[in-house]
């Protein structure tokens, strides 16, 4: 949100970094006084803002992806928040105060608007002498035409750097102008807006040094598309600097991803803390965690997360939750589900592993429990306050050993899918048991796959008449590797017996949802970049009858990503108001944190995903892991692990999302 000013502190930065700018000697003709000043205020009168394009009401906020080429000023985080935080006076008139930031020393931009325009009045930076002199500046005019908006030229003006080290700040002469060059859409992770009005702001200045007849060249350009009903959408900044045959260029690019406008909230916010403390703060590698599940009512969503306490080598392990509203700001209170249970395998793959789901008036949670050999499944009721209702321990589901546990509802009871291996050691088989809402086993654990085999990760989804389980499997006997599945009745029929073949040519652990007409199935899958080692996301759909609508299963599904060079994983769905929404995980190469991004298939099937990797949703400095997203009719939290580092333990966060704009 930083304007034609901050183009220039890059410009600043550019210059220090170029070589041989200090001279010796002095000049002997003294500089011409400088000529100050902006192009002065937009018009008083007009016909006001009646498309809403700056948007100015208390609390009005943008939350903001940020970048730039810099590399010695890298954004401490890849976002910012900008909000109206109040009014100020500035130069005799009432200015909205747009607050960048927060922290001790936030920067606040003053901006006037009439009926006419937006003028732009500065800033409360000490050290950006430059703003301070070419202010007011028209940024807007209404209403908003293709056409020019301002122009000034100013001499003279004070640098405010001393660069050749002979006690006189630096002049710069500065010619600014502004136009709108026309409308068109333009998709940012906030949205997609179909009419943004594009700004091109350029400056060009040349600046004198005073102890030797020497000049630099700076150029600028921002681009700033603004959308009706949003205010600025998405800015690129791109500024030269050139000395004594040097150049050098430096980019800032922001795009929003979320932003609540006169109380309607859209698209992504700033991530914020679920549960923290995970772990005791002795870094012994590898942390005790667990992998977060997150369910919701249709109003509040649970989020389940796994806890150790206890120091080395025995721990004490249990799972706890907490309660999060679209509209909360901080961490909720957390509770325990489980009693703390002591083990000296608090990494156990099989015990870190839940799964959640609600039956319209309770949670069922079922989890998986820490031991040497046996690792049975237990389960726990909660309510919508978080009042668990089995005891401290829950009750048992499975007593044999079992993982990758999921489950659904579908309307009497809960179908609980997990793979086994009972048969045959060292092999695995999918199989399910019902559990009412009062929390009693329906009869006995049946078998989903036909036989015994490499089958892992199950996923279940509830159509309104039947179940469809599909599982990962590997190539064993007569069993190929690829996605299979199948139909289960709510009587606990397996209605395909044979299997359904979603897809063939590689094993992977499938991500399930029903949007009310076809089950949506995605997963990673390495077709797109041969033997590399890299997966992209893909996606198809399965009727109710069991079969795949998006190709064969050599050639199943289209690609939500695209992208090569990049590792995939992780994938998670959640269904919103008619969108499908898809998060993974992106590893964009060894050594290197992954970013969250995301992507959405809309009702109509159209793949909002521009840039063939997704939007990012949320990137470095984090090291997320195991994320899990799920939505209600008003939008949904996504929620993944922060493992253990240096300076961390392995904590919980979120990130709200609301429906995306405009």
């Amino acid at each position: 949100m930083r304007k034609p000013s901050g183009v220039l502190s890059l410009g600043v930065v550019a210059l220090l970094l170029l070589p041989g700018c200090k001279g010796e000697g002095g000049g002997s003709d003294a500089p011409p006084p400088p000529v100050t000043g902006g192009a002065g205020f937009a018009p008083a009168t007009g016909p006001g803002d009646t498309e809403h394009y700056f948007p100015n009401a208390p609390g009005d906020t943008w939350y903001l992806n940020v970048s730039t080429s810099d590399p010695s000023d890298p954004p401490a985080h890849p976002f910012t928040s900008v909000a109206v935080t109040g009014t100020r006076m500035v130069f005799g008139v009432q200015a909205t105060v747009l607050t960048e930031g927060s922290g001790a020393s936030p920067l606040e931009s003053y901006y006037h608007k009439s009926l006419g325009g937006v003028t732009f009045l500065g800033t409360n930076d000490p050290t950006d002498l430059l703003t301070a002199q070419t202010v007011p500046n028209p940024e807007l005019l209404f209403p908003p035409l293709v056409g020019p908006i301002a122009s000034f030229t100013r001499t003279g003006l004070n640098f405010g750097e001393d660069l050749d080290g002979d006690g006189i700040p630096e002049k710069i002469d500065l010619t600014q102008s502004s136009a709108i060059t026309g409308f068109e859409p333009i998709s940012v992770p906030a949205g997609v807006f179909p009419t943004a009005g594009k700004r091109i702001t350029t400056l060009n200045g040349t600046l004198r040094l005073s102890s030797v007849p020497q000049t630099a060249t700076l150029q600028a350009t921002q681009t700033t598309w603004a959308a009706p009903g949003v205010g600025p959408i998405k800015t690129t900044t791109t500024t030269t600097v050139s000395f004594q045959g040097l150049s050098e260029t430096l980019s800032l690019h922001s795009e929003a991803r979320g932003y609540a406008i006169d109380g309607i909230r859209r698209g992504l916010g700033l991530p914020l803390p679920v549960m923290m403390g995970l772990a005791p703060d002795d870094h012994i590698f590898p942390h005790p965690s667990g992998r977060p599940v997150v369910a919701t009512d249709g109003t509040r969503f649970l989020v389940l997360g796994r806890r150790a306490t206890g120091t080395s080598p025995t721990y004490s392990v249990n799972w706890r939750g907490t309660l999060w509203t679209l509209d909360s700001t901080g961490e909720g209170a957390t509770f325990d589900v489980t009693a703390p249970a002591p083990t000296t395998q608090p990494t156990d793959e099989v015990a870190m592993q839940a799964a959640l789901a609600f039956d319209g008036t309770n949670y069922l949670a079922v989890m998986g429990t820490p031991g040497d050999v046996q690792h049975p499944l237990m389960a726990q009721r909660i309510s919508t306050t978080g009042t668990t209702l089995d005891g401290p321990s829950g009750f048992q589901v499975v007593a044999d050993p079992a993982n990758s546990p999921a489950l659904a509802f579908d309307g009497t009871r809960f179908l609980v899918v997990y793979s086994a291996s009972p048969y045959v050691e060292g092999y695995g088989q999918i199989f399910g048991v019902f559990v009412t809402p009062s929390g009693q086993g329906s009869g006995s654990p049946f078998p989903i796959a036909p036989a015994p085999g490499y089958q892992t990760h199950p996923a279940v989804a509830f159509d309104g008449t039947n179940y469809l389980v599909l599982w990962a499997q590997s190539a064993w006997d007569t069993q190929g590797h690829g996605i299979q599945g199948t139909r289960v009745s709510p009587g606990g029929v397996v209605l395909d017996p044979a299997g359904i073949l979603v897809q063939s040519t590689i094993t992977a652990a499938p991500e399930l949802l029903f949007d009310g007409a076809t089950y949506r199935v995605a997963w990673v899958d390495p077709r797109l970049q041969g033997g590399t080692g890299n997966d992209n996301v893909f996606v198809a759909r399965v009727s109710t009858l069991g079969q795949l609508l998006d190709g064969t299963p050599a050639s199943s599904g289209f690609p939500v990503t695209t992208a090569p060079g990049v590792q995939n994983a992780n994938v998670t769905l959640a269904r919103v108001q008619g969108e499908t929404w898809i998060a993974w995980l992106e590893a964009p190469g060894i050594g290197l944190n992954p970013s969250l991004r995301g992507a959405r298939i809309k009702a109509d099937g159209t793949l909002v995903n521009a840039s063939g990797r997704g939007d990012l949703w949320l990137g470095p400095p984090w090291n997320a892991m195991y994320p899990r997203l799920t939505a209600h009719a008003s939008g949904g939290l996504l929620v993944w692990l922060v493992p253990d580092g240096m300076s961390t333990v392995p904590s919980l966060e979120g990130l709200l999302i609301h429906p995306f704009g405009p």
